[in-house]
């Protein structure tokens, strides 16, 4: 998997990893990216929708919005100006 820990871009990716871990054994370096930010925003989502006694409908129709969800929020996400620049990620 390819991923970035830089924080000189302000774009948000949908395959960043959410909780990203880098640890230091002697000499040793490794990095273990748990979730992406999609899968892990689609996740809440899905848990979201699934807490709401008024939301029905098939696994797979949740799991698909679920996602929906999440791609749209990495782009609206992507539109917000940063505070940095005033410009769009």
């Amino acid at each position: 998997m390819n991923f970035h820990l830089s924080t000189t871009d302000d774009m948000t990716k949908h395959d960043d990893p959410a909780a990203p871990v880098v640890a230091a054994e002697p000499s040793v370096w490794y990095v273990s990216p748990g979730l992406t930010k999609r899968e892990h925003f689609a996740a809440m989502m899905l848990q979201g929708l699934l807490a709401c006694s008024a939301v029905t409908g098939a696994r797979d129709d949740l799991a698909n919005e679920s996602v929906r969800y999440a791609d749209a929020l990495i782009a609206a996400l992507n539109a917000i100006p940063t505070p940095a620049t005033g410009e769009a990620a």
